[in-house]
């Protein structure tokens, strides 16, 4: 039987809600860095810092169990 992997490699190459797990203010590092690219991402950003309630002007969760959307993984 063939198994058409299309629609799970599309849906891995186009998500709709990214999570960055590190994301920071910090000057130069790759959190900062991540969030900056994401701005123009048309889907959802969650940056997780368990330090920071927001990131850049988003808000932040401590963990990525505490991500109230039901697509993240729990």
């Amino acid at each position: 039987m063939i198994v058409d992997r299309r629609p799970i490699l599309k849906a891995m190459l186009n998500p709709k809600v990214v999570a960055v797990i590190g994301a920071t203010e910090a000057p130069d590092s790759v959190g900062r860095t991540l969030m900056e690219n994401l701005h123009t991402f048309a889907g959802v950003v969650y940056p997780i810092n368990s330090k920071r309630s927001s990131v850049l002007g988003v808000k932040a969760f401590p963990s990525i169990r505490m991500v109230p959307h039901p697509s993240i993984s729990r």
